[in-house]
């Protein structure tokens, strides 16, 4: 059996596709709690466009953090937040 057998693996790497793999969350499940609060309380606070602002080192999972968010906007609260996300790449 191989090791992709065994984890039930459907990849043939394991490397981390950013968009590919925006429907599963790696910060930990605490973490994906904390954003799904904070996108709805932007929605129902009374104040205006919500903004989220990701900051950290290289490799810390940004990118992949933004993808996560914007698939909960476009899949789990589209109903409810119709939302179109908009992401701007800002030179260091």
């Amino acid at each position: 059996m191989t090791l992709k057998d065994h984890f039930h693996l459907k990849k043939d790497s394991f490397s981390i596709d950013n968009r590919e793999d925006a429907s599963v969350y790696f910060g930990g499940s605490t973490l994906n709690s904390r954003l799904r609060e904070r996108l709805e309380d932007d929605f129902v606070r009374p104040r205006q466009v919500p903004k989220f602002c990701l900051y950290g080192a290289f490799g810390a999972g940004k990118t992949h953090t933004e993808n996560h968010i914007a698939y909960l906007l476009q899949t789990d609260l589209a109903s409810d937040y119709p939302t179109e996300p908009i992401s701007l790449d800002i030179s260091p």
